[in-house]
Protein backbone atom coordinates (compact mmCIF):
# COMPACT_ATOMS: atom_id res chain seq x y z
CA UNK A 1 0.00 0.00 0.00
CA UNK A 2 1.06 3.49 -1.04
CA UNK A 3 1.39 6.26 1.07
CA UNK A 4 -1.48 9.06 0.08
CA UNK A 5 -2.30 8.38 -3.01
CA UNK A 6 -0.71 5.28 -4.61
CA UNK A 7 -1.69 1.83 -3.71
CA UNK A 8 0.24 -1.75 -4.45
CA UNK A 9 -0.24 -5.03 -3.59
CA UNK A 10 -3.50 -3.39 -1.76
CA UNK A 11 -6.72 -2.55 -3.08
CA UNK A 12 -6.55 -0.26 -6.00
CA UNK A 13 -9.76 1.75 -4.90
CA UNK A 14 -8.18 2.13 -1.74
CA UNK A 15 -5.18 4.03 -2.33
CA UNK A 16 -6.93 7.50 -0.94
CA UNK A 17 -7.42 6.63 2.22
CA UNK A 18 -3.53 6.71 3.00
CA UNK A 19 -3.20 9.95 1.11
CA UNK A 20 -5.26 11.87 4.10
CA UNK A 21 -2.53 11.91 6.52
CA UNK A 22 -0.22 13.71 4.10
CA UNK A 23 -2.20 16.25 2.08
CA UNK A 24 -2.72 20.03 2.94
CA UNK A 25 -5.81 19.94 5.07
CA UNK A 26 -5.11 23.42 6.71
CA UNK A 27 -1.55 22.00 7.47
CA UNK A 28 -0.81 18.55 6.24
CA UNK A 29 -4.53 17.04 5.47
CA UNK A 30 -7.06 17.37 2.27
CA UNK A 31 -10.53 16.79 2.99
CA UNK A 32 -11.24 13.20 2.30
CA UNK A 33 -13.15 12.15 -1.05
CA UNK A 34 -14.39 8.62 -0.13
CA UNK A 35 -17.76 7.67 -1.28
CA UNK A 36 -17.44 3.93 -0.30
CA UNK A 37 -16.65 4.82 3.47
CA UNK A 38 -18.65 6.00 6.18
CA UNK A 39 -17.32 8.39 8.88
CA UNK A 40 -18.24 10.12 11.92
CA UNK A 41 -18.49 13.88 12.03
CA UNK A 42 -18.59 16.30 14.79
CA UNK A 43 -21.42 17.62 13.87
CA UNK A 44 -22.13 20.51 16.54
CA UNK A 45 -19.02 21.65 15.37
CA UNK A 46 -19.84 22.22 12.32
CA UNK A 47 -23.42 23.39 13.16
CA UNK A 48 -20.85 26.50 14.95
CA UNK A 49 -18.72 26.78 11.63
CA UNK A 50 -21.68 27.51 9.92
CA UNK A 51 -22.99 29.73 12.45
CA UNK A 52 -19.72 31.72 12.50
CA UNK A 53 -19.80 31.83 8.44
CA UNK A 54 -23.27 33.64 8.38
CA UNK A 55 -22.41 36.15 10.40
CA UNK A 56 -18.50 36.98 8.81
CA UNK A 57 -17.97 40.03 7.38
CA UNK A 58 -14.44 40.33 6.22
CA UNK A 59 -13.04 37.64 3.42
CA UNK A 60 -10.29 36.74 5.35
CA UNK A 61 -12.35 35.54 8.00
CA UNK A 62 -14.57 34.21 5.65
CA UNK A 63 -12.28 31.58 4.26
CA UNK A 64 -10.55 30.76 7.65
CA UNK A 65 -13.99 29.41 8.95
CA UNK A 66 -14.83 27.90 5.07
CA UNK A 67 -11.58 25.94 6.08
CA UNK A 68 -12.39 24.61 9.30
CA UNK A 69 -15.52 23.50 7.53
CA UNK A 70 -13.84 21.86 4.78
CA UNK A 71 -11.09 19.97 7.69
CA UNK A 72 -14.18 18.95 9.64
CA UNK A 73 -16.37 18.12 6.62
CA UNK A 74 -15.71 14.45 4.80
CA UNK A 75 -18.63 14.55 2.34
CA UNK A 76 -17.68 15.58 -1.29
CA UNK A 77 -21.22 16.97 -2.03
CA UNK A 78 -20.76 19.40 0.74
CA UNK A 79 -16.69 20.29 1.40
CA UNK A 80 -15.95 21.03 -2.83
CA UNK A 81 -18.56 23.52 -2.75
CA UNK A 82 -17.13 25.17 0.14
CA UNK A 83 -13.76 25.04 -1.14
CA UNK A 84 -14.95 26.44 -4.52
CA UNK A 85 -15.27 28.74 -2.56
CA UNK A 86 -12.37 29.50 -0.73
CA UNK A 87 -10.95 29.80 -4.67
CA UNK A 88 -13.36 32.84 -5.60
CA UNK A 89 -12.58 34.49 -2.14
CA UNK A 90 -8.87 34.01 -2.79
CA UNK A 91 -8.87 35.44 -6.14
CA UNK A 92 -10.77 38.59 -6.01
CA UNK A 93 -8.08 39.49 -2.73
CA UNK A 94 -5.18 38.48 -5.00
CA UNK A 95 -2.74 40.18 -5.60
CA UNK A 96 -3.40 42.73 -2.48
CA UNK A 97 -1.96 46.30 -1.55
CA UNK A 98 -1.55 44.92 2.07
CA UNK A 99 1.59 42.31 2.20
CA UNK A 100 0.37 41.05 5.43
CA UNK A 101 -3.03 40.03 4.06
CA UNK A 102 -1.50 38.65 0.68
CA UNK A 103 0.63 36.23 2.28
CA UNK A 104 -2.59 34.65 4.07
CA UNK A 105 -4.82 34.51 0.88
CA UNK A 106 -1.75 33.03 -1.05
CA UNK A 107 -1.75 30.27 1.44
CA UNK A 108 -5.44 29.63 1.85
CA UNK A 109 -5.20 29.50 -2.12
CA UNK A 110 -2.66 26.88 -2.32
CA UNK A 111 -4.81 25.20 0.41
CA UNK A 112 -7.83 24.87 -1.77
CA UNK A 113 -5.83 24.60 -5.13
CA UNK A 114 -4.30 21.37 -3.66
CA UNK A 115 -7.77 20.02 -2.34
CA UNK A 116 -8.91 20.70 -6.12
CA UNK A 117 -6.48 18.86 -7.54
CA UNK A 118 -7.74 15.89 -4.74
CA UNK A 119 -11.13 16.29 -6.20
CA UNK A 120 -10.17 15.80 -9.84
CA UNK A 121 -7.43 13.17 -8.98
CA UNK A 122 -10.39 10.94 -7.66
CA UNK A 123 -12.43 11.76 -10.40
CA UNK A 124 -9.71 10.46 -12.81
CA UNK A 125 -8.08 13.20 -14.48
CA UNK A 126 -4.67 13.10 -13.24
CA UNK A 127 -3.86 15.82 -15.71
CA UNK A 128 -5.32 18.43 -14.81
CA UNK A 129 -4.66 17.46 -11.15
CA UNK A 130 -1.08 18.15 -11.19
CA UNK A 131 -1.34 21.48 -12.86
CA UNK A 132 -3.60 22.54 -9.69
CA UNK A 133 -1.12 20.78 -7.69
CA UNK A 134 2.28 22.96 -9.44
CA UNK A 135 -0.36 25.27 -9.06
CA UNK A 136 -0.26 25.30 -5.75
CA UNK A 137 2.81 24.04 -4.98
CA UNK A 138 3.80 27.68 -7.28
CA UNK A 139 1.89 30.03 -4.73
CA UNK A 140 3.56 27.92 -1.23
CA UNK A 141 7.09 28.35 -2.73
CA UNK A 142 6.24 31.95 -3.18
CA UNK A 143 5.62 32.99 0.26
CA UNK A 144 7.97 30.17 1.89
CA UNK A 145 5.09 28.02 3.34
CA UNK A 146 6.91 25.11 3.86
CA UNK A 147 3.89 22.65 5.34
CA UNK A 148 2.36 23.25 2.23
CA UNK A 149 5.05 23.05 -0.06
CA UNK A 150 5.95 19.35 1.59
CA UNK A 151 2.48 18.07 0.68
CA UNK A 152 2.41 19.70 -2.84
CA UNK A 153 5.85 17.83 -3.71
CA UNK A 154 4.41 14.64 -2.21
CA UNK A 155 1.29 14.93 -4.25
CA UNK A 156 3.01 15.91 -7.47
CA UNK A 157 5.02 12.80 -6.54
CA UNK A 158 2.36 10.34 -6.57
CA UNK A 159 0.76 11.30 -9.91
CA UNK A 160 4.45 10.57 -11.37
CA UNK A 161 4.39 7.19 -9.19
CA UNK A 162 0.93 6.28 -10.62
CA UNK A 163 2.04 7.02 -13.89
CA UNK A 164 4.93 4.77 -13.82
CA UNK A 165 7.89 7.54 -13.34
CA UNK A 166 9.81 6.29 -10.67
CA UNK A 167 12.87 7.83 -10.43
CA UNK A 168 10.80 11.33 -10.82
CA UNK A 169 8.09 10.61 -8.59
CA UNK A 170 11.86 9.46 -5.98
CA UNK A 171 13.20 12.95 -6.70
CA UNK A 172 9.46 14.60 -5.19
CA UNK A 173 8.89 12.30 -2.38
CA UNK A 174 12.68 13.22 -1.25
CA UNK A 175 12.16 16.95 -1.20
CA UNK A 176 8.75 16.28 0.32
CA UNK A 177 10.78 14.30 3.25
CA UNK A 178 13.29 16.77 3.93
CA UNK A 179 10.73 19.55 4.95
CA UNK A 180 9.10 16.97 6.77
CA UNK A 181 11.90 16.28 8.71
CA UNK A 182 12.64 19.73 9.15
CA UNK A 183 9.86 20.54 10.24
CA UNK A 184 9.40 17.46 12.56
CA UNK A 185 6.41 15.91 11.80
CA UNK A 186 6.47 12.53 12.28
CA UNK A 187 3.61 10.69 11.16
CA UNK A 188 4.15 12.81 7.65
CA UNK A 189 7.69 11.35 7.59
CA UNK A 190 6.61 8.05 8.29
CA UNK A 191 4.00 8.21 5.05
CA UNK A 192 7.16 9.05 2.74
CA UNK A 193 8.89 6.11 3.97
CA UNK A 194 6.08 4.27 2.75
CA UNK A 195 6.23 5.93 -0.42
CA UNK A 196 9.59 5.61 -0.61
CA UNK A 197 9.40 2.13 -0.28
CA UNK A 198 6.98 1.43 -2.80
CA UNK A 199 9.19 3.12 -5.43
CA UNK A 200 12.35 0.89 -4.52
CA UNK A 201 10.16 -1.99 -4.86
CA UNK A 202 8.75 -1.14 -8.20
CA UNK A 203 12.90 -0.56 -9.44
CA UNK A 204 13.37 -4.23 -8.10
CA UNK A 205 15.67 -2.11 -4.78
CA UNK A 206 13.87 -5.01 -2.41
CA UNK A 207 16.03 -4.35 0.45
CA UNK A 208 15.55 -0.80 0.21
CA UNK A 209 12.21 -1.28 0.06
CA UNK A 210 11.90 -3.33 2.88
CA UNK A 211 14.46 -0.93 5.02
CA UNK A 212 12.07 1.97 4.37
CA UNK A 213 8.99 -0.12 5.28
CA UNK A 214 10.34 -0.97 8.43
CA UNK A 215 11.13 2.59 9.11
CA UNK A 216 7.35 3.72 8.34
CA UNK A 217 5.94 0.76 10.32
CA UNK A 218 8.35 1.49 13.46
CA UNK A 219 7.46 5.69 13.11
CA UNK A 220 3.73 4.72 12.79
CA UNK A 221 3.41 2.27 15.54
CA UNK A 222 5.65 4.47 17.81
CA UNK A 223 2.87 7.29 17.31
CA UNK A 224 -0.34 5.46 17.51
CA UNK A 225 -0.74 5.82 13.80
CA UNK A 226 -3.21 3.42 13.06
CA UNK A 227 -4.12 3.46 9.61
CA UNK A 228 -0.45 3.55 8.94
CA UNK A 229 0.37 0.55 10.78
CA UNK A 230 -2.25 -0.91 8.61
CA UNK A 231 -0.92 -0.12 5.13
CA UNK A 232 2.70 -0.59 6.08
CA UNK A 233 2.31 -4.02 7.56
CA UNK A 234 0.57 -4.95 4.57
CA UNK A 235 3.18 -4.08 2.64
CA UNK A 236 5.86 -5.60 4.99
CA UNK A 237 3.75 -8.90 4.53
CA UNK A 238 3.72 -8.86 0.68
CA UNK A 239 7.26 -8.22 0.30
CA UNK A 240 8.04 -10.71 2.51
CA UNK A 241 5.39 -13.14 0.40
CA UNK A 242 6.74 -12.52 -2.83
CA UNK A 243 10.56 -11.91 -1.94
CA UNK A 244 11.51 -14.58 0.57
CA UNK A 245 8.30 -16.71 0.32
CA UNK A 246 8.06 -16.43 4.30
CA UNK A 247 4.61 -17.78 4.61
CA UNK A 248 5.00 -17.13 8.82
CA UNK A 249 5.97 -14.17 8.69
CA UNK A 250 3.60 -12.84 5.63
CA UNK A 251 -0.05 -14.10 7.28
CA UNK A 252 1.51 -12.21 10.51
CA UNK A 253 1.80 -9.12 9.22
CA UNK A 254 -1.73 -9.46 7.24
CA UNK A 255 -3.47 -10.15 10.08
CA UNK A 256 -1.71 -7.48 11.95
CA UNK A 257 -3.08 -5.06 9.03
CA UNK A 258 -6.48 -6.41 9.07
CA UNK A 259 -6.57 -5.98 12.65
CA UNK A 260 -5.86 -2.31 12.70
CA UNK A 261 -8.02 -1.60 9.79
CA UNK A 262 -10.72 -3.13 11.90
CA UNK A 263 -9.70 -0.84 14.95
CA UNK A 264 -10.70 2.20 12.25
CA UNK A 265 -13.77 0.59 10.85
CA UNK A 266 -12.06 0.92 7.08
CA UNK A 267 -14.42 -1.32 5.30
CA UNK A 268 -12.28 -1.21 2.22
CA UNK A 269 -9.06 -2.05 4.09
CA UNK A 270 -11.00 -4.70 6.04
CA UNK A 271 -12.34 -6.15 2.79
CA UNK A 272 -9.42 -6.07 1.06
CA UNK A 273 -7.13 -7.95 3.22
CA UNK A 274 -9.57 -10.66 4.29
CA UNK A 275 -9.33 -11.61 0.75
CA UNK A 276 -5.79 -11.29 0.82
CA UNK A 277 -6.00 -13.38 4.07
CA UNK A 278 -8.18 -16.06 2.53
CA UNK A 279 -6.21 -16.71 -0.86
CA UNK A 280 -3.16 -17.20 1.39
CA UNK A 281 -5.15 -19.86 3.49
CA UNK A 282 -6.25 -21.42 0.06
CA UNK A 283 -2.57 -22.08 -0.89
CA UNK A 284 -1.81 -23.53 2.31
CA UNK A 285 -4.99 -26.08 2.17
CA UNK A 286 -7.51 -24.51 4.86
CA UNK A 287 -10.55 -24.65 2.53
CA UNK A 288 -12.89 -24.01 5.31
CA UNK A 289 -11.67 -21.15 6.81
CA UNK A 290 -10.38 -19.57 2.99
CA UNK A 291 -13.60 -19.98 2.00
CA UNK A 292 -14.86 -17.80 5.31
CA UNK A 293 -12.88 -14.64 4.75
CA UNK A 294 -13.56 -14.47 1.05
CA UNK A 295 -17.27 -14.53 1.76
CA UNK A 296 -16.76 -12.28 4.63
CA UNK A 297 -14.86 -9.67 2.47
CA UNK A 298 -17.33 -10.16 -0.53
CA UNK A 299 -20.21 -9.10 2.21
CA UNK A 300 -18.14 -6.43 3.05
CA UNK A 301 -17.26 -5.73 -0.35
CA UNK A 302 -20.61 -4.96 -1.84
CA UNK A 303 -22.04 -3.10 1.41
CA UNK A 304 -19.79 -0.17 0.17
CA UNK A 305 -20.12 -1.07 -3.40
CA UNK A 306 -16.41 -1.48 -3.64
CA UNK A 307 -16.29 -2.71 -7.17
CA UNK A 308 -12.00 -3.51 -6.84
CA UNK A 309 -12.72 -5.79 -4.09
CA UNK A 310 -15.30 -7.26 -5.42
CA UNK A 311 -13.64 -8.34 -8.46
CA UNK A 312 -10.63 -9.62 -6.31
CA UNK A 313 -12.56 -11.60 -4.03
CA UNK A 314 -14.66 -13.58 -6.52
CA UNK A 315 -12.15 -14.21 -8.50
CA UNK A 316 -10.74 -16.20 -5.47
CA UNK A 317 -14.06 -17.82 -5.16
CA UNK A 318 -13.98 -19.03 -8.72
CA UNK A 319 -10.72 -20.78 -7.87
CA UNK A 320 -11.28 -22.17 -4.67
CA UNK A 321 -15.08 -23.50 -5.94
CA UNK A 322 -12.88 -24.78 -9.01
CA UNK A 323 -10.85 -26.76 -6.90
CA UNK A 324 -13.53 -28.62 -5.13
CA UNK A 325 -15.27 -29.49 -8.35
CA UNK A 326 -18.14 -27.54 -7.71
CA UNK A 327 -18.38 -25.79 -11.02
CA UNK A 328 -21.78 -24.46 -10.74
CA UNK A 329 -20.47 -22.19 -7.48
CA UNK A 330 -17.36 -21.34 -9.63
CA UNK A 331 -19.54 -19.95 -12.38
CA UNK A 332 -21.95 -17.48 -10.22
CA UNK A 333 -18.75 -16.45 -8.81
CA UNK A 334 -16.92 -15.69 -12.58
CA UNK A 335 -20.68 -13.94 -13.37
CA UNK A 336 -20.31 -11.87 -10.23
CA UNK A 337 -16.44 -10.74 -11.08
CA UNK A 338 -17.27 -10.31 -15.01
CA UNK A 339 -20.16 -7.34 -14.07
CA UNK A 340 -17.82 -6.02 -11.54
CA UNK A 341 -15.48 -5.72 -14.01
CA UNK A 342 -17.77 -4.31 -16.31
CA UNK A 343 -18.65 -1.75 -13.93
CA UNK A 344 -15.58 -0.61 -13.72
CA UNK A 345 -14.94 -0.24 -16.93
CA UNK A 346 -18.14 1.93 -17.73
CA UNK A 347 -17.13 3.80 -14.90
CA UNK A 348 -13.43 4.75 -17.00
CA UNK A 349 -15.47 5.57 -19.87
CA UNK A 350 -17.63 8.57 -17.66
CA UNK A 351 -14.39 9.05 -16.41
CA UNK A 352 -13.15 9.89 -19.66
CA UNK A 353 -15.97 11.48 -20.70
CA UNK A 354 -15.67 13.78 -17.02
CA UNK A 355 -11.92 14.47 -17.46
CA UNK A 356 -12.72 16.46 -20.95
CA UNK A 357 -15.47 18.31 -19.61
CA UNK A 358 -13.22 19.34 -16.78
CA UNK A 359 -11.04 20.20 -18.49
CA UNK A 360 -12.82 22.49 -20.74
CA UNK A 361 -14.00 24.09 -17.53
CA UNK A 362 -10.54 24.65 -15.95
CA UNK A 363 -9.44 26.01 -19.22
CA UNK A 364 -12.49 28.45 -19.11
CA UNK A 365 -11.91 29.29 -15.63
CA UNK A 366 -7.87 29.70 -16.34
CA UNK A 367 -8.61 32.19 -18.64
CA UNK A 368 -11.25 34.18 -16.53
CA UNK A 369 -8.53 34.38 -13.39
CA UNK A 370 -5.86 35.66 -15.46
CA UNK A 371 -8.76 38.31 -16.98
CA UNK A 372 -9.16 39.11 -13.28
CA UNK A 373 -5.87 39.09 -12.40
CA UNK A 374 -4.81 41.43 -15.32
CA UNK A 375 -7.46 43.84 -14.42
CA UNK A 376 -6.60 44.08 -10.62
CA UNK A 377 -2.65 44.68 -11.66
CA UNK A 378 -4.08 47.19 -14.40
CA UNK A 379 -5.85 49.02 -10.78
CA UNK A 380 -3.13 48.61 -8.86
CA UNK A 381 -0.61 49.68 -10.89
CA UNK A 382 -2.99 52.56 -12.35
CA UNK A 383 -3.19 53.23 -8.30
CA UNK A 384 0.54 53.12 -7.77
CA UNK A 385 1.52 55.51 -10.91
CA UNK A 386 -1.48 57.78 -9.00
CA UNK A 387 0.71 57.73 -5.73
CA UNK A 388 3.48 58.52 -7.41
CA UNK A 389 2.41 61.37 -9.40
CA UNK A 390 0.91 62.75 -6.01
CA UNK A 391 4.21 62.15 -4.18
CA UNK A 392 6.16 63.97 -7.24
CA UNK A 393 3.59 66.77 -7.14
CA UNK A 394 3.57 67.16 -3.38
CA UNK A 395 7.73 67.46 -3.89
CA UNK A 396 7.04 69.92 -7.09
CA UNK A 397 4.98 71.91 -4.57
CA UNK A 398 7.06 71.45 -1.16
CA UNK A 399 10.64 72.53 -3.63
CA UNK A 400 8.15 75.49 -4.84
CA UNK A 401 7.28 76.34 -1.27
CA UNK A 402 10.37 76.64 -0.27
CA UNK A 403 11.83 78.55 -3.50
CA UNK A 404 9.53 81.11 -2.69
CA UNK A 405 10.44 81.17 1.20
CA UNK A 406 13.98 81.64 -0.12
CA UNK A 407 13.37 84.36 -2.29
CA UNK A 408 10.83 86.07 0.66
CA UNK A 409 13.95 85.49 2.85
CA UNK A 410 16.49 87.05 0.51
CA UNK A 411 14.35 89.80 -0.27
CA UNK A 412 13.72 90.67 3.67
CA UNK A 413 17.40 90.45 4.32
CA UNK A 414 17.68 92.77 1.64
CA UNK A 415 15.65 95.12 2.21
CA UNK A 416 16.98 94.94 6.26
CA UNK A 417 20.33 95.48 4.82
CA UNK A 418 18.80 98.84 2.53
CA UNK A 419 17.28 99.90 5.97
CA UNK A 420 20.03 99.64 8.05
CA UNK A 421 21.71 101.71 5.09
CA UNK A 422 19.46 104.37 5.07
CA UNK A 423 19.25 104.78 8.94
CA UNK A 424 23.32 105.23 8.75
CA UNK A 425 23.20 107.57 6.04
CA UNK A 426 20.40 109.98 8.43
CA UNK A 427 22.88 109.18 11.44
CA UNK A 428 25.47 110.99 9.63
Amino acid sequence: MVANHNQKKGPPVNNFINRLCQLVRGIFLLPIFLPFVSFAQDSELVLEYKEQLNVATHDSTKVGILINLIDNIYDPAIWVPYNDSVLAITLRNLPNEDKDMEFIFKKMRGYALNNKGFEVEYKGNRILAISYYQEALALQKSIGWKKGMSAGYNNIGSILYDQGEYNKALEYYRKSLAIKKELGYKKGIAWSYLNLGSVAEKLKQNDSALVFYQKAYELHKSIGSLDGVAATAHNIGSLLLSVTGDKVEAMKKFRESLTNYRKIDEKTGIAWQMGVIGINLFREGKLDSALYYNHEALLIAEKVNYQVGIVAVSENLVEIYQSLGKYQKAFEYKLMQVAAHDSLQNNKVQQEILKKEMQFVHNQEKLEIEKEQEKREIIIQAKSKQQQIIIVATMVGLFVVVGFLIVLFQRFKKEKLQKEKIAKQKDE
